[in-house]
């Protein structure tokens, strides 16, 4: 089990619906904690979203981050793709699961 972090460090905080190293769902409880955090979801990206990504989108926003971590970085390039993956739903529900089993 792990203890929550707390801070009053601005945070961005990335996840990937198809990371199968860190599940989404941990990013979201990481953001519960953080007061100001940021959190963007990609569902049809993976581990790694800065430099996997198949746009510049998530590099773009974390530079705009880093460059003024007190404000809010322009995210509409982040927006859900229009499609969805078939088997979408059905790693949510094991995310989800796993993620229970803390």
């Amino acid at each position: 089990m792990f203890a929550h972090v707390k801070s009053d460090i601005p945070t961005l905080i990335y996840g990937g619906g198809l990371d199968t190293q860190t599940a989404v769902v941990y990013g979201r409880e990481v953001h519960r904690h953080l007061p100001r955090s940021m959190l963007l979801e990609w569902p049809a990206n993976g581990h790694i979203l800065i430099s996997m990504s198949l746009d510049i989108c998530a590099g773009t926003i974390a530079a705009a981050f880093l460059d003024a971590p007190d404000t809010s970085p322009d995210t509409a390039c982040a927006t859900t793709a229009d499609y969805k993956i078939p088997f979408e739903k059905y790693y949510r529900i094991m995310a989800d699961k796993l993620a229970g089993d803390k």
